[in-house]
């Protein structure tokens, strides 16, 4: 743990840190934004849908009792999106 030292470190968010770390410190607080800059340090760490897209697609079926809008407002994508799983999923039991 050889930034704990920053959890010591007064207003932490506002010396002069990427903007981007700062607001990692504001979401998830100071130790655990040590922890994630332990385990990733010197490396880009990125984000993507595309890892949780399976989940996405089970919470999609699992809940298609609900309005597609509804859905697609609490996960943040597309009615559209919504819709393809679903049809998708409906073609598959088809074959």
């Amino acid at each position: 743990m050889k930034y704990q030292w920053l959890a010591n470190s007064t207003n932490l968010a506002d010396r002069n840190l990427d903007p981007d770390h700062a607001l990692v410190i504001d979401l998830i607080g100071v130790s655990n934004y040590i922890k994630l800059f332990e385990n990733f340090e010197k490396t880009g760490l990125y984000f993507s849908c595309k890892s949780i897209e399976g989940l996405m697609e089970n919470y999609i079926l699992s809940n298609k009792h609900i309005a597609p809008k509804i859905l697609a407002r609490e996960m943040g994508v597309s009615v559209r999106y919504i819709y393809k799983i679903i049809n998708k999923k409906e073609r598959k039991s088809h074959v």
